[in-house]
């Protein structure tokens, strides 16, 4: 659902799910995974524009894409985490 629909409001969340803070809390972590998207993307764009630099060295090119992947990519695993724990603290 996207960041905007009724799914992210407080009001929509079942009794269940809406102890106090909790919708809150579920939100900054769907702004936080938003923002990780823009992260990502941001890395494909820099590794495209990197390769196509003339005399730039690929190999190095190669490891800091992947070096910023691992990054990026643990930080969007701790997100998933924190909303998955979320709703059982």
């Amino acid at each position: 659902a996207a960041a905007g629909s009724s799914l992210f409001r407080p009001s929509a969340l079942p009794p269940c799910l809406s102890p106090p803070g909790m919708a809150t809390e579920l939100q900054g972590i769907c702004a936080e995974l938003h923002s990780d998207r823009d992260n990502l993307s941001a890395i494909a764009e820099w590794c495209a524009a990197a390769y196509r630099e003339p005399g730039r060295p690929r190999a190095e090119t190669v490891e800091q894409t992947q070096a910023y992947l691992v990054d990026a990519l643990s930080t969007v695993g701790q997100h998933v985490g924190a909303a998955g724990a979320s709703p059982l603290a």
